[in-house]
């Protein structure tokens, strides 16, 4: 952060990513518009990615604890996801 310099570009959306948010144990999620939520390791490495159920485009996401993110899109729902159903190994227990 010292130098502002690019160090790494991450690539796994097929559309706009409009969501970051922060999860435990070194990881975050990005959330875009294509319909997924993907997971990675704060070093930029992929660990897995959940599909998204609403079909709206995303606005907002939210790590609320116990591995459950919440999502707001275009709909009147909230949607709740667990980090859990990723590959066994990327979630802590």
């Amino acid at each position: 952060m010292r130098t502002y310099q690019h160090v790494r570009t991450l690539s796994a959306h097929t559309s706009s990513v409009t969501c970051l948010e922060r999860l435990e144990a070194g990881r975050f999620c990005s959330g875009g518009n294509d319909r997924t939520l993907h997971v990675w390791r704060n070093d930029g490495t992929p660990l897995g990615a959940i599909d998204r159920q609403e079909e709206e485009n995303l606005h907002c996401l939210l790590y609320v604890g116990n591995a459950q993110l919440v999502s707001s899109s275009n709909s009147t729902m909230l949607r709740v996801y667990q980090t859990e159903t990723l590959p066994a190994g990327l979630c802590p227990r």
